[in-house]
């Protein structure tokens, strides 16, 4: 059993789709690797930057003040996760 969560895109057969949610899930009829180009592009792109929580521990923020991380990280984990981001 996997999880999908709202507009997330995922491949399956007609019969792996539970007949109670069919009228739910829509087939999707675009090129996804086209898109995801054009949202790359026209996305401005955030500057990220480890913030310290405590002594020793740091939060990934964006430039709007968005925490990235769920747990406080060392700062080798933090700058592993701003590079990956950007």
């Amino acid at each position: 059993m996997r999880i999908i969560k709202p507009n997330e895109i995922f491949d399956a057969r007609l019969e792996d789709i539970p007949p109670g949610f069919r009228d739910v899930v829509l087939p999707y009829e675009g090129n996804t690797v086209s898109e995801e180009k054009k949202a790359s592009e026209s996305a401005p792109k955030l500057e990220y930057f480890a913030k310290v929580r405590s002594p020793g521990y740091y939060d990934v923020v964006d430039k709007n003040g968005k925490v990235q991380n769920q747990k406080a990280l060392r700062k080798a984990a933090a700058d592993t996760l701003i590079e990956s981001l950007q």
